[in-house]
């Protein structure tokens, strides 16, 4: 396989998402990728409030134009993608990951099964989290996928060796202090944490996080992009930089 993973950005307007993500999509798609993997949310942000009235404006349906619209582009194109947004479903609010295959049929359709991402105030009984594991059967093999924290439930990570998954995605949308010194500190300090639970998975692993580059000064999403073989890095993007981290060779 050959597969795309994107740093991709933080990008408020939906409109102008879609657009750059058919932008990356196409990309992908002329370097003869089989799939291309977005981060976490990517499709309108993770900024919720705990106000139901306003997160609510950033959640959309499954059957939403901007992605029927990436559905069409899979197809289109044909090349697999897998892609995070805020689902709209069932009155409530889920962090969701939809992986459309080679021709545009919905191959995985999950739903972030830790809290990690839930508002610390508000009303949570309109935010849900899954109860199914990520697990599904595709031209490629066992495609696996872990949301972000996700990665620290120790049972579902069992769970994912257990199914001797052929490839496990980890989408994120994680933030990270911002210094000169960020990218050493986290491949130092942070990222070998990531390392230990992936060698877990006793697989190949994806791994991409959404980028915040106007937001230096604060904590921003940090980016990066990493294809992982039991536990070791064979190939990588860099913080703080938006583009595609292509490998040929799961």
């Amino acid at each position: 396989m050959k597969i795309a993973a994107c740093a991709f950005p933080i990008i408020v307007d939906l409109e102008l998402a879609t657009q750059t993500m058919f932008s990356y999509i196409d990309q992908a798609a002329e370097a003869k990728c089989d799939m291309i993997v977005f981060p976490e949310a990517a499709l309108g942000g993770l900024d919720i409030s705990g106000v139901i009235s306003i997160d609510s404006l950033m959640g959309l349906k499954i059957d939403a134009l901007s992605i029927s619209c990436i559905k069409e582009r899979a197809a289109q194109n044909g090349i697999a993608i897998g892609l995070g947004f805020l689902e709209l479903s069932e009155d409530q609010i889920w962090d969701s990951y939809l992986i459309f295959d080679q021709r545009g049929e919905t191959a995985l359709h999950y739903r972030r099964y830790t809290d990690g991402w839930l508002p610390r105030v508000g009303a949570p009984d309109y935010y849900g989290c899954g109860k199914v594991s990520g697990v599904t059967q595709s031209g490629f093999g066992k495609l696996g996928v872990l949301l972000c924290g996700d990665l620290f439930h120790e049972d579902l990570v069992q769970f994912m060796a257990d199914q001797s998954v052929d490839l496990c995605l980890h989408p994120m949308a994680r933030a990270f202090p911002y210094s000169i010194n960020t990218q050493r500190h986290w491949d130092s300090e942070e990222f070998p944490i990531y390392l230990e639970q992936y060698a877990k998975l006793k697989t190949n692993v994806i791994v991409c996080n959404s980028v915040d580059i106007e937001r230096q000064d604060l904590t921003p999403y940090c980016g990066g992009a990493w294809f992982v073989s039991k536990g070791r890095v064979i190939s990588s993007l860099p913080l703080m930089q938006e583009g595609l981290l292509i490998y040929d060779g799961f």
